[in-house]
């Protein structure tokens, strides 16, 4: 049977994609910093060794902006290697190993991820809602796009506003769990926004 890798496996998304895999008796390989820290450059040699005897790889492994950094060019250069450049350095691999990638992109990538109906090749952004983080997404799928002229294979998926167990406290759904699990009151101040939740899960 086909052994699965997935990076960022003990992020939120990563951790539900290993349940799953696991419950369907599928051989996976966690990839998590301790295997490959993203933000360094690995030769085709340490990343067969990381990687090694996996089938496909769901590349879901990304630095998130950071509030407890203040520095932004720090910040940027995290995610700028974290992001960009250990995408490249897969992608390069994986094309010559013949290894499909399935990358988990984001919703932030288009002009307006507020829109219903987005479609696939809607109008995409370059500095908006999702600031450096949403752009970096929009490099590495132009990194696969190019490589794909010479071997990639690739699969790109969009999702927004993903939610499930290992969201951090402070985001809004994950605080509006955590009151209800209290039983304390849920008060909404304004409507501003309609948001379509995704459980990472699915």
């Amino acid at each position: 049977m086909n052994k699965i890798a997935v990076t960022g496996s003990n992020g939120m998304t990563g951790r539900h994609m290993l349940s799953l895999l696991k419950s369907k008796g599928i051989p996976y390989k966690a990839i998590t910093r301790k295997e490959w820290d993203l933000s360094e450059w690995k030769t085709f040699t340490e990343l067969d060794y990381i990687f090694e005897s996996v089938n496909a790889i769901f590349h879901f492994g990304a630095q998130l902006p950071n509030s407890n950094i203040d520095d932004e060019n720090m910040q940027i250069k995290q995610i700028f290697d974290v992001n960009i450049r250990s995408s490249l350095n897969l992608a390069e691999w994986a094309k010559s190993r013949n290894i499909p990638i399935i990358f988990i992109s984001s919703g932030v990538v288009y002009m307006d991820p507020h829109t219903s109906n987005i479609k696939e090749t809607d109008t995409k952004v370059v500095n908006g809602f999702g600031g450096f983080y949403g752009f970096s997404k929009l490099l590495v799928e132009k990194i696969f796009d190019h490589l794909s002229k010479v071997g990639l294979k690739y699969i790109i998926l969009r999702p927004s506003s993903i939610y499930g167990y290992g969201l951090p406290s402070e985001k809004l759904i994950q605080s509006y769990l955590e009151k209800a699990s209290k039983n304390d009151d849920i008060i909404i101040k304004e409507h501003k926004n309609e948001i379509n939740f995704i459980h990472a899960s699915d």
